[in-house]
């Protein structure tokens, strides 16, 4: 995140030019709770998930998300990991914090 902020930052005049900053694809509701019962040591498949919404998320829910990073990318800007990686490095972090008692409840 830092390498695309400094890309932006050296090639643009303007005071507050905006990037988005995106992988180029992307993980479904279902997927991302998937991957927090993997990540958490859960068994698959034993693990019902209620969707509030319908049958991908909770009411009003955007099916897929996709930010257009055509700006930075187009300044040589990639990213370094999959959507999936990225998410499975933070719930992987995120579970280290929870389980030394470092977030409030």
């Amino acid at each position: 995140m830092i390498a695309a902020v400094m890309v932006g930052a050296e090639a643009v005049a303007e005071p507050f030019a905006a990037f988005n900053v995106a992988t180029e694809d992307y993980l479904t509701v279902t997927e991302i709770a998937e991957m927090a019962v993997e990540v958490v040591g859960l068994p698959a498949g034993q693990t019902k998930f209620e969707y509030t919404g319908g049958d991908r998320g909770w009411k009003g829910d955007v099916p897929i998300v996709r930010l257009n990073s055509e700006r930075i990318r187009s300044l040589g800007w990639k990213n370094e990991r999959t959507c999936q990686e990225a998410l499975r490095d933070s719930m992987a972090a995120m579970l280290i914090d929870a389980r030394a008692g470092r977030f409030d409840a």
